[in-house]
C-alpha cells in the first residue's frame, strides 16, 4: 500500500511528548463491493493504534472522507478528551478544532 497523506500527531504523556501519526493509503477498487472504492487509514500514538477503511462510489469520495472519519475517531478517543493529543504543537480541545488541524474545511454560514 502506498501512503498518499500523512499528518504528525503529538502525544502528551506522563513521560513527555511522543510521536503519533495519521496515514491515509492510496484508494483502490474492489468490484465485488456495492461501494467498490476503499481507502485504508491508520491512527497511532503511544498506547493507541487503529486501522480502518472508508468505502464509497469513487476514489475521490473515499480519499476525502477518510480525514472526516479520522477526526471523529480522534475526538472520541479518551486521550483526546484528556487533552493528550496535539497537532503542530497545539492541543485541540473540541472536535471542530481537530477537524481544522486535519485540514477539513467547514462551510461558512
Amino acid at each position: 500500500m502506498t501512503v498518499v497523506a500523512e499528518r504528525a500527531l503529538e502525544f502528551y504523556g506522563d513521560d513527555g511528548v511522543s510521536a503519533g501519526v495519521v496515514r491515509a493509503y492510496a484508494p483502490y477498487m474492489d468490484a465485488r463491493l456495492e461501494n467498490p472504492w476503499i481507502c485504508k487509514f491508520e491512527i497511532s500514538w503511544p498506547g493507541h493504534e487503529e486501522r480502518r477503511s472508508v468505502f464509497g462510489p469513487d476514489s475521490w469520495t473515499v480519499l476525502f472522507a477518510a480525514p472526516a472519519v479520522v477526526a471523529r475517531l480522534i475526538a472520541a478517543a479518551p486521550d483526546f478528551k484528556k487533552g493528550r493529543i496535539g497537532v503542530f504543537g497545539e492541543r485541540p480541545r473540541t472536535p471542530e478544532q481537530i477537524e481544522e488541524f486535519l485540514g477539513l474545511m467547514r462551510p461558512k454560514q
